[in-house]
């Protein structure tokens, strides 16, 4: 049975009242027929904490869930994704140091900061010491991979970074990663500079 609320033929609070009988919660109230659901601000001008969460198919990942938690207008569950880009983008997927798989982020809600965690399967990271872990973001502006500042709590098995916008985000080990930039022999006018160099070619190097 679908239930239909019009507006202007009851009170908010009883519109309110019935949704939650039906179990529904505040984001899944936006997409009723209803624009003011508080009676008060319109829904698509509200903004209210809610979370998004995206678990990884791939059981082998190290990174095996990426949280959403935003005071952001709009609902999250219809206006946002999180996307696997491990073999898509290729600059990305072979990063040194990747730990877990690469991911893109959009969201059509508007939010001004956030903080975003990864959960970590830590025995499938390998000898990379958890605490050594970092965000990367792709800077699209300028081509290049900016190192974010990042809180690794191995009591819960998350990494997380605060964002104040979405772009494409890995985990990476700092100890790899900034190893591969110190013996870097690459031009400085080179756009891109390291950001690409397999760990095919790491491995190579040090033979």
């Amino acid at each position: 049975m679908v239930m239909r609320f019009y507006g202007g033929d009851r009170p908010s609070e009883t519109r309110q009242q019935m949704n939650n009988t039906l179990g529904l919660s505040e984001s899944e109230m936006l997409d009723s027929l209803n624009p003011v659901s508080d009676g008060v601000t319109a829904d698509n001008l509200r903004k209210f904490e809610q979370t998004f969460t995206h678990s990884v198919e791939n059981e082998d990942s190290a990174v095996t869930e990426v949280s959403i938690s935003l005071n952001a207008i709009g609902n999250l569950q219809s206006t946002t994704t999180v996307k696997n880009i491990m073999g898509i983008d290729v600059l990305s997927s072979n990063v040194v140091g990747l730990v877990g798989e690469p991911f893109e982020i959009n969201t059509d809600s508007k939010f001004d900061e956030t903080v975003l965690p990864c959960k970590i399967k830590m025995t499938a990271t390998g000898d990379i010491d958890f605490n050594d872990l970092i965000f990367l973001r792709y800077d699209t502006e300028n081509f290049n991979y900016i190192e974010l500042d990042t809180v690794c709590d191995s009591a819960n098995s998350t990494v997380s970074t605060a964002v104040t916008h979405f772009s494409s985000y890995m985990v990476v080990d700092s100890k790899a990663w900034f190893e591969a930039w110190r013996i870097d022999v690459s031009p400085p006018s080179f756009a891109v500079r390291n950001i690409c160099r397999i760990q095919g070619d790491i491995n190579e190097d040090t033979d």
